[in-house]
């Protein structure tokens, strides 16, 4: 991990457990209705044939995927723009393929995960769930000031049996207060 500068937020610029599962929430019920419609376009008797047997899985997986990586990492989801969130990387900007790979990941893993993840957030200082800091970005209020630069540093913890390595934002430290020389 390289020595370079990134972003960081006041902790009450940052989504808590309440705003985040408010997302995952909504992005699931949207996620639903999205697979009903696709459910019912592939079982249609004019689509059916053209699709074949799995044509209808196949187009739900894209969709889905096309939903939570670009869509959420462009613009963000129904469920950003309602709890008023963005996802943004350390270095400020709007996450790449990449990292929303990475959180989209947590997705795939299941409900206990997604728990763990949400819970993480009430012990981390900047509120980044345990995808977060897997994928170097943050979820905070849109325009959210960015409350300074700091250096990016490595952030090694254990945690649920696994040896877990991070990138950390850390401010730069204030000058020391005392009497004057």
């Amino acid at each position: 991990m390289t020595d370079s500068r990134a972003v960081y937020f006041e902790r009450r610029d940052c989504a808590g457990v309440f705003r985040r599962s408010a997302v995952v929430l909504l992005d699931a019920l949207v996620l639903l209705g999205l697979h009903e419609l696709i459910w019912w376009l592939a079982h249609h008797p004019a689509t059916e044939a053209w699709l074949g047997y799995r044509g209808g899985y196949t187009v739900f997986l894209l969709t889905t995927g096309l939903y939570l990586v670009e869509v959420k990492r462009r613009f963000g989801t129904l469920g950003n723009l309602l709890t008023d969130t963005r996802v943004i990387s350390l270095s400020g900007g709007r996450p790449s393929l990449f990292q929303q790979l990475i959180r989209t990941a947590f997705w795939t893993l299941g409900p206990v995960l997604i728990a763990i993840d949400l819970l993480w957030i009430t012990g981390d200082d900047a509120r980044q769930a345990l995808r977060d800091k897997c994928a170097g970005t943050y979820v905070v209020r849109r325009g959210a000031p960015v409350a300074g630069t700091g250096t990016l540093s490595p952030l090694v913890c254990h945690a649920f049996g696994l040896t877990w390595c991070f990138q950390a934002v850390l401010p730069p430290t204030p000058p020391p207060r005392g009497p004057p020389a």
